[in-house]
């Protein structure tokens, strides 16, 4: 039976020496992962900012984030959600931004942006560090100023926009910031046999066809799709052979196709009560490549229901509850009731597949079953 995954698309096994040219035009420092990236960003803050050990989150987004504020030896703070957003409240996070603030990350949610411009002044005013989150998004060449945080992150990992299943990096324009970052150690994936990196990459392009993905998402104790609290043990470089596939697998993403439009075609013939497009404060021509389409039913149980009839088309909940309620993250002592905007936006939030494996069809599917959930059928 055919299963579509969430988000992924394959990985182009074509080296080519790699060319920090191809990510962006300063400084680039490569790391086994994003968390590792994001974890390196955190302790070059440490390293500059004194005594001060707080880093900014948001209360719903990937426990990877926690993973990376712990390793880097600072303390985790938690901020709810605008109501209806991904975006930070900017009331809650004016009343926890302060004099212990190192940083503030603020996460490219799917390929959406927060308010930068808010959150720049916000740092400023506190002398913190914003770091972008871009784990979940990647430029298209066309969108201006692409890495405008003082530490900017990238993942090449499984599922994300360039999908190397491997590796990360951090870019920062200000030398003085970048100096800062950790020397990446040796990766020990250089120690392997290149033939069986390649096979890694060839085994997972064949699972992710949608009859093979059908077989192993049914297999018992996999865990896909599950939200868990994963710690970061150390920080290793990226693999010398992964650093060679960057730039034929950002050309093959920057020329997939864009299904985010094609969705919202789809979307604007539905009534608009019950749902909410949270791309909706996106002009079409400034609408960004999405890792996936995200939209709110408000419905618990209309959700539940168009997750069920769409579970084999790659709809998803993504991570289906706020950081506080993520099993293995009790050490953190947040209260869920304390972020309600979180916990709703999480009850609600269901996000569209976008990936290459997409065709038109499973869109017309996806939003067919979405307007028949609406209307109670």
């Amino acid at each position: 039976m055919k299963i579509y995954r969430p988000a992924g698309n394959p990985a182009r096994l074509e080296p080519r020496h790699f060319d920090a040219q191809a990510l962006a035009e300063a400084p680039v420092a490569l790391y086994q992962s994003g968390t590792a990236s994001l974890a390196a960003a955190l302790a070059a803050c440490r390293q500059l900012g004194g005594t001060r050990d707080e880093v900014i989150l948001p209360a719903y987004g990937c426990p990877d984030l926690v993973s990376a504020v712990v390793h880097a030896g600072a303390r985790p703070v938690l901020v709810d959600l605008e109501e209806d957003s991904f975006r930070f409240s900017l009331e809650q996070l004016e009343k926890r931004i302060g004099p212990k603030t190192l940083a503030v990350v603020s996460v490219v949610f799917l390929g959406l942006r927060d308010r930068l411009p808010e959150l720049q002044e916000l740092c400023r005013a506190s002398d913190a560090r914003l770091i972008l989150d871009s784990a979940q998004w990647f430029p298209c060449g066309t969108e201006q100023e692409p890495w405008p945080g003082d530490y900017n992150i990238i993942s090449f990992g499984r599922g994300k926009p360039v999908n190397l299943l491997h590796g990360g990096a951090v870019i920062c324009r200000d030398p003085r910031l970048a100096k800062a970052l950790p020397v990446p150690g040796p990766s020990p994936l250089d120690q392997k046999p290149e033939r069986s990196l390649r096979n890694k990459i060839r085994i997972y392009n064949l699972v992710i066809d949608p009859w093979i993905y059908g077989l192993v998402a049914r297999l018992p104790g996999l865990h896909i799709g599950e939200t868990r609290y994963k710690p970061l043990q150390q920080i290793e470089g990226m693999s010398r052979f992964h650093q060679d596939l960057i730039e034929a697998n950002i050309e093959q993403y920057r020329n997939s196709p864009r299904h985010a439009l094609e969705y919202r075609k789809l979307l604007a013939s539905l009534p608009q009560a019950g749902w909410k497009d949270l791309t909706g404060d996106w002009k079409e021509e400034e609408l960004p490549a999405l890792l996936r389409y995200p939209i709110l039913i408000e419905d618990r149980e209309q959700r539940e229901k168009f997750l069920n009839a769409c579970k084999d088309l790659g709809c998803s909940a993504l991570y289906n509850r706020p950081l506080a309620s993520v099993e293995g993250l009790d050490f953190l002592g947040e209260d869920p009731a304390d972020y309600p905007a979180a916990r709703r936006f999480a009850e609600r939030l269901v996000t569209l597949p976008t990936h290459s494996g997409i065709t038109a069809s499973v869109r017309e599917r996806i939003v067919s079953l979405l307007e028949r959930t609406l209307q109670g059928h």
